[in-house]
């Protein structure tokens, strides 16, 4: 690239800078205190973040992470991943936990870079081109200016932070295990996803969307859903940044190294006893003083290089080392390994178009917390609080100002925008408001203008080639106007400047390197191809299908695989980043139970294990002791989990019927209400319980005749109790125990901890349950079956005094729902767990190193299913019983 073209890439990465508004701007001292970081902070774009990356007040100290120049010349290894990105920080610190794992990146740690850390040098940061810049700019072949990551946690270390789920339809499609995929998202979320704090812009434009109609309104989840919501970032309250480097906690650290500024040159091959695959063995890199090394695998079978260096890095390594187009690789005197034409093809970029929007009020300092996720397949979101603050300031001032000479619209606002923008220390009061399609259809390549790998390969992404894509980009755009126009967003632009000025205006700010139309101003299909740019959601180059099987290895070789974003056939929701986390994290259990199923059978049994739960969690904890023996299967017993039930017992003034769960409310909160009626109490608990109710009388002073008639019923174990509960049981959970063996008398229990409500999420999911059943006791449609006496909140009090449990009751418990929720669970049975898919058995159910076992029952749920699993532990039996039937079939047919 030339002087030029780079001077005007780095005008359009300055641009799009996004920072705090300054502390002496008296605007600024009206916003409202939210939690933010106190300094100025700059990005590449509203996407690529400012914040410190993966900055904490408690950042890790992992003493596994090590410069490269301190690695022996040669070292063996289980596993091998190049590349320590979104993707691979998960996927190493699963492995590590069963296997030897080294991890080279080419890259610094997030944690101890002060160009990056330091927000005051963040500018430096974004023009620095060095190899030890965190960015590696690039400009594709569509004129459009890109950059590569190049950190320790990769792109989540340097983006805008927001984390949104692939779509289910999207996981069907790929063939993922939903379980195992809703597993591993979890996993990731609890270090790194937290709820945004949807301050004033955010929430003008999440209004404004709806106003546009995209509907319905989803509130806050991480689900892809059709219609508008707020999704989760991966800055905490205190706005530090929680890259996938944070995964790394979860390893081992006894059997992971990660080397930095290592960077691969080629992966080594051979052929073993006349194969006619190559077999991946090991990997060349150098460190930062460009010595030499190499890893090498350790002798085992199951043992691989798993390559996981972005859709740009994976596709340029794999040419780099003898797989791909053979004329390519030869063009540039590289040693075929392999002829594969399609690595580094279908290359795709998800195109990004924005309108920038001056604000007459302050705004927020916020990046991507709310999105619109229409049926006509474009994405909306926004960002706020712009800042200019880099030596070509006066260019982009120059840019504004020649469009207010071309179009005469010199309104104030304007000449304040284009002042603002030629004073680097300037914040400029708006934001911007983008789309982004879905997909996209149209498709590039990748291909080498050198054997460095230092250097970046020419990428072409054919943004808009395809017209289908191109309609979504022109849907969105109107969907944009439509949301600047909306009554809810009028607080944030000036009304004397129309979109369309808006619009022209981006025509004249240098955004990329291509040509501008004049027909650009009034044609939206123009304006889309004219004013491209990315949301750095590249993907494809060694695609599943392709390049790579289901289970991700390389076709062709041996003991080689790719997982990242360069196997992806389109991008995976609204936002990437969390799917690529929970790639890894799910890739490295497949392979963690590929390894555990290969490495022998402990046992020769043949049984299916599914006799009733806690008869069968013993024999699987017994299987558990046998097989800690042989380091087979540590996990049976682990993730035991028990759906927490909390309820009230409301008396009745008239009959009610005799009723057990006939209706559920299932509500977004992830609380499922219900209900039985036609009480009576049948056993020698009968006065203990009467005494209860008595004590509450006493100690509370509510002697009213109808509490009195309960107590006296309840000591009747022939008399019936007018009235009935209203329950609410927590999805899920998250909160997981185990269960540990007491005896070897298989009659007996076992030792089993559930952990109701230590997580915060599933006691907060009670909370909300337990409100809803306050608002049923107390609606219009409930009056005749309660005493309009008797509040709802003596009702939960009186709760404290039945031996619903032996747990210690606490007063604070009667107006704290939290400790109520705690002080009084109870459960509805669905306990499950113990011997779960992924950990303990395979996909198919059976047992993992052992032959001939299986285990068929709810043991096996990672969750309980439905709001009540009967319904679905029935199915489980008819559907495996066809399935195995199938199989032996299938068998006996040959």
């Amino acid at each position: 690239m030339d002087e030029h073209g780079r001077l005007i890439m780095m005008i359009g990465l300055s641009l799009l800078v996004l920072v705090v508004a300054k502390a002496h701007d008296p605007l600024a001292r009206s916003l409202p205190h939210h939690p933010s970081p106190s300094l100025p902070l700059s990005s590449l774009s509203p996407f690529l973040l400012s914040c410190s990356p993966c900055d904490d007040e408690k950042t890790p100290n992992y003493s596994f992470l090590l410069k490269a120049t301190s690695a022996p010349a040669n070292a063996n290894y289980d596993y091998i991943i190049i590349g320590g990105g979104t993707a691979s920080c998960g996927l190493a610190a699963t492995l590590s936990q069963g296997a030897n794992v080294l991890v080279l990146e080419r890259g610094g740690s997030p944690y101890d870079n002060p160009k990056v850390t330091d927000v005051g040098s963040y500018i430096t940061t974004l023009t620095d081109t060095s190899l030890s810049s965190p960015f590696q700019h690039f400009v594709s072949q569509d004129g459009v200016i890109n950059a590569r990551p190049r950190i320790l946690g990769g792109g989540s270390a340097l983006n805008a932070g927001f984390y949104t789920r692939a779509s289910a339809s999207y996981i069907k499609e790929v063939g993922w295990n939903e379980t195992l995929v809703n597993e591993s998202y979890q996993w990731a979320e609890k270090l790194v996803a937290f709820k945004p704090p949807m301050l004033q812009w955010q929430s003008a434009v999440r209004d404004g969307l709806l106003e546009a109609g995209v509907l319905p309104d989803n509130g806050f989840t991480y689900d892809h859903l059709y219609g508008t919501k707020a999704g989760g970032i991966i800055f905490d309250k205190d706005g530090h940044r929680h890259c996938a480097a944070d995964l790394l906690e979860y390893a081992d650290p006894t059997k992971i190294k990660v080397y930095l500024h290592a960077t691969v040159y080629n992966i080594l091959f051979r052929n073993n006893n006349g194969s006619p695959k190559p077999q991946a063995y090991g990997v060349i890199f150098t460190d930062a003083l460009g010595t030499k090394h190499t890893a090498y695998l350790n002798n085992n079978s199951m043992n691989e290089i798993i390559l996981s260096a972005g859709a740009i890095g994976s596709p340029q390594l794999l040419m780099l080392s003898g797989i791909g187009p053979a004329d390519e690789l030869q063009a540039q005197g590289i040693k075929v390994v392999l002829d594969q034409p399609m690595v580094g093809q279908d290359m795709a970029d998800n195109p990004m178009n924005f309108v920038f929007v001056p604000s007459p009020n302050p705004v927020e300092v916020s990046l991507i917390q709310v999105v619109g996720i229409t049926k006509f397949d474009s994405y909306i979101e926004a960002a706020s609080g712009l800042s200019i603050g880099s030596p070509w300031a006066q260019k982009i001032s120059g840019s504004i100002m020649k469009f207010i000479l071309k179009t005469g619209l010199a309104s104030e606002v304007l000449l304040e925008m284009a002042q603002a923008a030629g004073n680097a220390n300037e914040t400029i009061r708006g934001g911007v408001i983008l789309q982004k399609i879905n997909g996209p259809i149209s498709k590039g390549n990748l291909k080498l203008l050198s054997t460095n790998p230092n250097l970046n390969p020419s990428v072409t992404f054919n943004y808009y080639k395809e017209l289908e894509d191109l309609k979504k980009c022109v849907d969105g755009m109107k969907t944009i106007m439509r949301v600047i126009g909306s009554k809810a967003f009028s607080k944030f632009r000036y009304g004397q400047i129309p979109v369309q000025a808006l619009m022209e205006l981006m025509l004249y700010l240098p955004m990329n390197m291509r040509k501008k139309h004049l027909s650009a101003s009034i044609s939206l299909e123009q304006f889309c191809m004219d004013t491209v740019t990315t949301i750095w959601h590249y993907h494809g180059g060694c695609q599943v299908g392709k390049v790579v099987d289901t289970n991700y290895r390389v076709l062709g070789v041996d003991a080689l695989r790719v997982i990242d974003g360069s196997t992806f056939n389109s991008s995976p929701g609204t936002n990437p980043q969390a799917t690529v986390m929970m790639l890894g994290r799910y890739m490295g259990q497949k392979i963690l139970q590929e390894r555990l199923s290969n490495n022998g059978n402990c046992h020769n049994v043949e049984v299916f294990l599914s006799p009733g739960q806690f008869r069968f969690m013993i024999l699987c904890d017994i299987f558990l002791r046998t097989m800690r023996d042989n380091r087979c299967l540590p996990m049976v017993g682990q993730d035991m989990a028990d759906n927490p039930m909390n309820f009230v017992f409301v008396p009745s003034p008239n009959p009610v019927e005799v009723s057990l769960i006939q209706v559920v409310g299932i509500t977004k909160s992830d609380s499922y209400i219900e209900a039985a009626s036609g009480l009576s109490i049948g056993s020698s608990w009968a006065q203990k319980i009467s005494g209860s109710i008595l004590n509450f009388l006493l100690k509370t002073g509510l002697a009213s005749k109808v509490l009195l008639e309960m107590a006296l019923a309840t000591g009747n174990v022939n008399e019936t109790i007018r009235g009935g509960v209203i329950l609410q049981k927590t999805n899920g959970p998250i909160s997981k125990g185990n269960l540990k063996l007491l005896s070897t008398n298989p009659n007996l229990n076992p030792l089993v901890t559930f952990n109701y409500y230590k997580e915060p999420e599933d006691l907060k999911k009670c909370v909300d349950g337990m409100k809803t059943i306050m608002s049923v006791i107390d609606s219009k449609a409930f009056s005749k079956f309660r005493y309009g006496q008797i509040l709802v909140q003596a009702l939960m009090e009186m709760m404290l005094y039945l031996p619903v449990n032996m747990r210690k009751k606490h007063l604070s418990a009667s107006i704290s729902l939290e400790q109520f929720c705690i002080d009084i669970v109870t459960t509805i049975w669905h306990y499950h767990g113990g011997c779960q898919v992924g950990k303990v058995v395979d996909t198919n159910y059976r047992v993992l190193g052992v032959d001939a076992l299986r285990v068929i029952d709810g043991s096996t749920f990672n969750s309980s299913p439905g709001m009540n699993p009967q319904a679905t532990v029935m199915m489980l039996g008819r559907y495996m019983g066809q399935k195995i039937l199938q199989e032996r079939l299938s068998t006996n047919g040959k």
